[in-house]
Order: structure tokens, then C-alpha cells, then sequence
């Protein structure tokens, strides 16, 4: 007697026995069948709660757990609650304390995930600068308001012009009625001094301003300067004309007496100055001196600035307010006398005008157009020297040397040109007055050539108070509200740090073979022989530098290797080389991969150009990789006097900013190479050779390797021949194939090329 053999497997269904079965036992007997069925499903049932029991099998659905699990959360906020799957549970989370303790802050640090991890208040660093335009509130009104105490207010301005126009009679009390007082003319007083030089002296006509040469003074005094014309007056041994500047150095003396106490005294003094006095009531007043192109540079003075604009002050006079103010005194005047000043320039600046006019016409006879007309017996006949003398063309200036008054025939317009010799040291002297008013002389200095035009300036083309003297400071000029250098230095600061960094390598035949390594103009280290290297941080100071013998062996290369391997990834290196860098570098060993590491490429580095006693530079990051960084090289030959690289740039926040290719970057000869600032490298060979009589073709190294690589080379035959053809086979880095159709056999046909690449 034997048990079923039960296994856990649920059975699709239960047999039933039907009424034609035989009866048959045994395990797989029908009578057992039904048996074996229910059996295998109680099996595969109670496997399924064992598993539930011990955790094998994960239940779907259940009303509660056994045993009630907690859950919490902790980090930046703690939850904990305590869940048997019975319902649904919740708690409050509790953040967790920032470190900030808890207030009103102006400015705050957020992390990445927004928590506020520190907190302060504001400082006037944080403001940001603003345009007056952006200030919506808080703006005085008043020039009180901004503490402006000598800015002029509307009732400033009012009682300003009460007082200018004063006790006026009201039909002169406007500058309009004033103007037609004199005629409504800009020039009245230069008009009635017109009319007065056509009158004589009743008193002394042999003094009516009739003059001729100028004559020489060598002493004396300025009453002594008679009659009315030009003097020269020559410092001989120390003496002088008393009381003129520089007491009467070389110079011309204009002179015009109206009468014994009237007159004036024009002095132009040898190098350029132009001096005026005038005799008033018989006394000699001090000399003015003229200022022109020759004594004074308006370019060395700056404009005034004077304005209120962008305060938003409301009892202010502005521009608007005093022509609304001065409009009624003005009160339609012309426009060239609409001025108290121009009305005073009209007037000549006399306060007692009328009497002087009186008194001067008193003292006058009419003109006469001969010397006998004026009973004039002792006149010499050169007096009519200074006379008026015609007209001359613009171009003829340079040959008008004889004394006299020319109108000048220019392009639209005439000029007036007054001309004499004083002779000396001053020469030939020529004033050129223009009816725009501009004044202009020259003179021939000691009788040789002409000296340049020197323009005059006066009140009608130059004013003083409109000037301010330069300042090499913004303090200088009274500006408060623009930055100045120490300002721009400290935002610079604050936005970046800058340094210069100088790079120099040279091979052994340089006549200057000094390499260093230079930071802001301070060297860091010296070159020596051959490999020279110094690590960088994040402030472009020089955290380790070293130098490597790699051409005297001694295991050196290793030793570089190993100094180039240690410096961590993305830290700046620069590998500068002096002497000999050829001997060991060996490209594909230690120094070769280490190099390759921080950026150094095989096309330069590795190139079978790397010449004895050439000059390479590498600035590159460790960890960058092969052909990233930035190389310099120099050296056309083995051991070339050429061989010489400076590089400079600019470390910002510790990044460099690099220059396209080294500096000096050329040969030049039949064969040779130029390197432009793009990157860009032509190279050519006047002697390179093709190959014939069919056979392949030849090889032609470059003068130097490509860096990176060749682009395109042309070639063609050199030669009388146009039958013959030259193909480029092929090229790459470091050389060109070339090939001719010239069938008979020999050594090859010139076939010079041109190839470009970087």
C-alpha cells in the first residue's frame, strides 16, 4: 500500500468518473484520479500561505499587517507616523532649522533647491546704479530741495533785469530802442571811427596819419614815438623803448595820436607776440596782450558746463524762463545789437560816448587828398609807402613785400592785406583781416621764407570765460557723477581678475636666447635647458614651476612625465623650452603622453619637424586631451637663428585669453611660409621637383608641418615646355607628392607649388 505522489500544481479542473470507465487503481489509474487532482491543489494552496507566512510570496490583498510598521522621513524636515495598512494615516512635517535666524532680511542666498542658507541686510553695495529717469519718487522740486544756494530763482531773475533796466527813460529802456538810437548798426563805433579817420587834426595836421616806412628807435620813451605811423624798435646794447614789454625787444610799433592826450600804440613784437596800449588824457595805459594761433592752443582748454537740467527744479530759471524774462527788454532789437555788450562794442566801450565824439570831432578838419591840402611841407615822399596800393590775387601773396593796403581777390569775397618791411629779424611782415572779422599775420623771420599764418583771436571769435583750464582729474573739472579711475579699477576687481602673461622660448642660436616665463610684468622664472614648466590657479598666480635637462638624459624625461601627470584635471600648464628641446623628447614615450594630456598635438609636438635647438611653447589644461591646447613652435632648420617665440595673454578669472599664432610667425625666400592671424598658413617652394619618365612621383617636404592640416596644394611646371603637365598625387601634413607627364627619364622638372593649411 502506497500515498498518491502530490505535487503543487493547480488543476485545471476535477474529473469526473463517467459510467464506461473501468475500474483501475494505481498512481496513474483512473480511480485516482479525482484524488490526485484535489491533492495537487491542496499542495499548491498550502504553499502559497507557507510563502505568505515567511515573506517568499508579497500578499496583493490584505485588511491590515500583522505587526504595524513605522515610517519617518529625515533631512531637511522629520514625518513619522505608524501604518498597519487598517486606513489611511497622516502627519505633520516639521521642517528643519536653515541656520538663519528668523527675521526680515533685504538680501538672502538660495541654494539649488531654494533653501535659504544665509541672510543679511542690505548695504549700499547692493544698490544698483540708477538713471535719474528711473526715480519715480522722493525728487525735490526746488532748488532749496537740493540744497542749491547759488542757483538763481524766477524772482532772481525778475529783480535782475529791474535792476538792468533801472531808472532808464522809457524811450531808451530797451535794448531794441537802443539799437535804433545808433542806427540799428553792429559796428557803430568801428562806423563813427570811420568817419573820424577821414578827419585831421585842426591843431597838428603835419601828425594827420600819414606815414611812410618804419623807422628804427633804439631808446626812448612813448611819448617820444611821433608822428603818427610804424617804428621798428631794435634792442641795441640793452636799450629799449621805455615802458614797452620786455622793454621794447625787436618788434614793429604801430602808432596812431589822435591828439596829444589821445591815442593808441600797437606793438608786435619779434617771435609773435601782438601787444596794444592806449594814451588816455595824455597817460600811457598798461600794455594788452593779444592772444592768437602762435601763443595760444584753444584745444589745451576744455567747455564749460554749466546746467540744472534732469534735477526736475520748478523755481529755477531755465533757459525758456529768461528769454520769456529779457524778451520785453529785447523787444524785437536785430540780432547784431541785441546785446548789452554789443550795444556797448558799438559804442566803443566809452560810458561818456556823446562827449567824446563831440570833442573829438572839435579837434578834426576835413581830409584832404594831398599834402598840400593839409599844408604839409616837411613829409618825405616815401610817407606815401603805407598808402593803399590796389588789388592782388589770393595766389600772389607770397610776392607782395612792398609797404601799403591791398584788397585781396579771393573765391566769393575780398580780403584786405596790410604789408610792410620792418627789416632785422622780423622782416617782411603781412595782416590779413577778413570781413568775417578773423584776423590773420606772418612775417619772414630774419628776411628768409615766409612763416606760417597766425590766426588772431578776439571777443568776436574766442571767449576766455567760455574756457576752463585742463585738469587730469574729474575733480579737476567739477564732475561728481561720472566714475573715475580708482572707481572703474575697484568694479573691475570686483568683476574680474586680470594678469599679463608673457611667454618667451628660443633655441640656443638666438642671439638674445633668454626665455622666461613673466606675470604682469614680474618674471617668475627663468629658462634653462630644456623643458621648462609651471602650473597655474584658479588667479593665474604660479603655483609650481620646474625644469627638466630632457636633452642631457639622465632619466629627465621621465621625470617631467611624471611632474606633467600630477597636476590635476583642468588645472592650466605652460611648457616653454629654451636651448635644445629636440634631443630625448621622445613623442610616443612618457613626455610624449603626458604632454598629450594637457593639450600638446603629434602634427607639432610629434612632428619629425621639430628641429635641434628650436623654440616650443604649450599652453594647454591637464586632462584635456591631445591637440586641445594651444602650441607655438619656431625653427626652420636644425639649429636656425630664427628659432625665437614671445607670446603674451590675458588670464581673466584664471582663463587665458590666447592669441591665434605666435608673433613673428614667417621665413621668406624661395622656399619659405607665412602664418597669418587667423591661423591661416601659406607655404611655398620656388625649388621643388616632379618626377618623369613615368615614374612615381616625388615627395617635397613643407618648409615647416602643418599643425593641423594641409588644405589644398597647387603646383605647376617651371619652364618653356607648355607641353608638359605636373599633378599633385598627393599631400599631408608634413609633405607634397608631385608627378609630370615629361616622358624621357632624369632626376625630375621644376615644379614649384603653393600650398595652404593651419
Amino acid at each position: 500500500m502506497a500515498n498518491l505522489q502530490e505535487k503543487p500544481a493547480w488543476e485545471a479542473g476535477i474529473y469526473q468518473l463517467e459510467t464506461s470507465d473501468p475500474v483501475l487503481g494505481g498512481p496513474d489509474g483512473i480511480d485516482n484520479l479525482q484524488a490526485k487532482q484535489l491533492a495537487n491543489r491542496t499542495v499548491f494552496l498550502k504553499k502559497q500561505i507557507d510563502d505568505l507566512v515567511s515573506g517568499a510570496l508579497t500578499a496583493e490583498y490584505a485588511d491590515r499587517l500583522k505587526t504595524p510598521r513605522n515610517i519617518a522621513m529625515t533631512g531637511d524636515g522629520s514625518w513619522n507616523v505608524t501604518f498597519d495598512a487598517s486606513g489611511n494615516v497622516s502627519a505633520a512635517m516639521t521642517l528643519s532649522n536653515s541656520g538663519v535666524t528668523a527675521g526680515s532680511y533685504g538680501q538672502v542666498t538660495v541654494d539649488a533647491k531654494g533653501r535659504v542658507t544665509a541672510a543679511r541686510a542690505i548695504i549700499p553695495d547692493d544698490v544698483p546704479a540708477l538713471d535719474w529717469s528711473k526715480i519715480a519718487s522722493g525728487k525735490p522740486t526746488t532748488l532749496a530741495g537740493y540744497g542749491i544756494a547759488d542757483g538763481a530763482s524766477k524772482s532772481d531773475l525778475q529783480s535782475a533785469v529791474n535792476g538792468l533796466v533801472s531808472n532808464a527813460p522809457a524811450n531808451l529802456n530797451t535794448l531794441q530802442e537802443l539799437a535804433a538810437s545808433i542806427n540799428n548798426d553792429p559796428k557803430y563805433s568801428a562806423t563813427v571811427d570811420g568817419k573820424l579817420a577821414g578827419k585831421a587834426d585842426k591843431t597838428d595836421l603835419a601828425n594827420a596819419g600819414i606815414g611812410g616806412q618804419a623807422r628804427n628807435i633804439n631808446a626812448g620813451a612813448l611819448t617820444d614815438l611821433r608822428p603818427n605811423g610804424f617804428y621798428h624798435a631794435q634792442a641795441d646794447g640793452g636799450k629799449g623803448v621805455t615802458g614797452a614789454p620786455g622793454n621794447g625787444a625787436n618788434g614793429v610799433f604801430n602808432v596812431n595820436f589822435l591828439s596829444d592826450k589821445w591815442g593808441s600804440l600797437t606793438y608786435r613784437q619779434w617771435g609773435g607776440e601782438i601787444y596794444e596800449a592806449r594814451l588816455e588824457n595824455g597817460a600811457w595805459s598798461s600794455f594788452n596782450r593779444h592772444w592768437h594761433s602762435g601763443n595760444f592752443n584753444p584745444d589745451g582748454k576744455a567747455d564749460k558746463a554749466t546746467t540744472l537740467a534732469g534735477y526736475g527744479i520748478t523755481d529755477g530759471a531755465s533757459k525758456t524762463d529768461l528769454k520769456t524774462a529779457i524778451d520785453g527788454v529785447v523787444a524785437g532789437a536785430p540780432g547784431a545789437l541785441n546785446t548789452l555788450q554789443e550795444l556797448a562794442a558799438a559804442l566803443g566801450n566809452d560810458s561818456n560816448y556823446a562827449a567824446t565824439i563831440t570833442k573829438q570831432l572839435s579837434g578834426k578838419a576835413d581830409r584832404a587828398t594831398t599834402l598840400a591840402g593839409y599844408g604839409i611841407t616837411d613829409a618825405v615822399p616815401s610817407a606815401q609807402g603805407m598808402m593803399l596800393k590796389g588789388t592782388v590775387d589770393q595766389t600772389q601773396l607770397d610776392t607782395v613785400f612792398d609797404p601799403g593796403f591791398r584788397a585781396v581777390n579771393r573765391s566769393g569775397f575780398t580780403s584786405t592785406l596790410v604789408t610792410m618791411n620792418a627789416g632785422g629779424s622780423v622782416g617782411p611782415f603781412q595782416l590779413e583781416a577778413f570781413y568775417s572779422g578773423d584776423l590773420r599775420w606772418r612775417n619772414q623771420t630774419d628776411s628768409k621764407i615766409w612763416n606760417n599764418w597766425k590766426g588772431i583771436w578776439h571777443s568776436g571769435n574766442f571767449r576766455p570765460d567760455d574756457k576752463a583750464d585742463k585738469a587730469s582729474t574729474l575733480a579737476g573739472y567739477g564732475i561728481l557723477d561720472a566714475v573715475g579711475k580708482n572707481d572703474f579699477s575697484q568694479l573691475v576687481n570686483k568683476v574680474a581678475s586680470r594678469k599679463l602673461v608673457r611667454v618667451r622660448a628660443t633655441g640656443y642660436a638666438v642671439p638674445n636666447r633668454t626665455s622666461y616665463l613673466e606675470v604682469d610684468g614680474i618674471v617668475k622664472s627663468y629658462g634653462a635647458r630644456s623643458y621648462n614648466m609651471a602650473q597655474l590657479d584658479k588667479q593665474g598666480n604660479v603655483t609650481r614651476d620646474a625644469v627638466f635637462d630632457v636633452a642631457g638624459g639622465n632619466n629627465q624625461g621621465q621625470a617631467a612625465a611624471d611632474w606633467l601627470n600630477a597636476v590635476p584635471d583642468g588645472t592650466w600648464v605652460i611648457v616653454y623650452t629654451s636651448d635644445e628641446p629636440q634631443w630625448n623628447r621622445d613623442p610616443d614615450g612618457s613626455l610624449g603622453k603626458a604632454l598629450y594630456r594637457c593639450g600638446a598635438s603629434r602634427q607639432v609636438f610629434g612632428s619629425s619637424a621639430f628641429f635641434y635647438r628650436s623654440a616650443y611653447i604649450l599652453i594647454g589644461q591637464a586632462g584635456c586631451g591631445e591637440g586641445k591646447g594651444r602650441e607655438f613652435y619656431r625653427g626652420d632648420g636644425p639649429s636656425s637663428p630664427n628659432s625665437e617665440l614671445n607670446v603674451s595673454f590675458d588670464l581673466i578669472n584664471g582663463e587665458p585669453v590666447l592669441p591665434v599664432v605666435a608673433t613673428g610667425s614667417a621665413s621668406f625666400g624661395a622656399s619659405g611660409y607665412q602664418r597669418l592671424p587667423s591661423g591661416l598658413i601659406v607655404q611655398w617652394n620656388a625649388g621643388a621637383l616632379a618626377s618623369q619618365g613615368g615614374v612615381d612621383g616625388v615627395s617635397n617636404n613643407f618648409p615647416i608641418a602643418f599643425p593641423n592640416a594641409c588644405l589644398i596644394v597647387l603646383a605647376v611646371h617651371w619652364g618653356t615646355d607648355a607641353s608638359v603637365n605636373v599633378v599633385v598625387q598627393g599631400w599631408d601634413n608634413n609633405s607634397v607628392r608631385l608627378r609630370s607627364n615629361y616622358s624621357p627619364a632624369g632626376a625630375g622638372v621644376a615644379a614649384p607649388y603653393l600650398a595652404i593649411g593651419y
